[in-house]
């Protein structure tokens, strides 16, 4: 569907828009005490000598760039091969992680296979990730 406020192509299921931040469906309301997060996921080699490495969460935020989250460490040949079943299943776990926490798909990816892209809304009264 298109946003009606910019324009832009968002999925189906999305309840704001990835770009500007508008509701996407007449029952949702445009919360003025939230901002918009975004997140990619992204590979980092943990331990490149042994060929260990994670998928991290990157988020923006209010509070600038941090790691939402990241998966358990895998194997991998140089990049990570989207017909390991290991790699594979270790994006899927973090993939729910983000979603059972709010993040929404936004239909938008990087160049590689694990690129998703997601957003939410967030309180603008919310605390800095990691504070208590």
């Amino acid at each position: 569907m298109l946003c009606q406020s910019c324009g832009i192509q968002v999925p189906e299921r999305a309840n704001y828009c990835w770009k500007c931040g508008k509701p996407m469906k007449p029952w949702i309301k445009l919360y003025e005490d939230t901002f918009l997060e975004t997140c990619e996921i992204v590979f980092q080699p943990d331990d490149p000598s042994h060929g260990i490495g994670s998928f991290y969460a990157k988020a923006i935020g209010v509070f600038g760039v941090y790691v939402f989250g990241v998966s358990s460490g895998f194997q991998y040949d140089k990049i990570p091969d989207h017909q390991n079943s290991d790699q594979a299943s270790k994006l899927d776990g973090l993939i729910n992680r983000m979603v059972k926490a709010g993040w929404e798909p936004n239909g938008d990816y990087g160049e590689e296979w694990w690129n998703h892209r997601f957003q939410r809304r967030v309180k603008k009264t919310a605390k800095m990730p990691g504070a208590r």
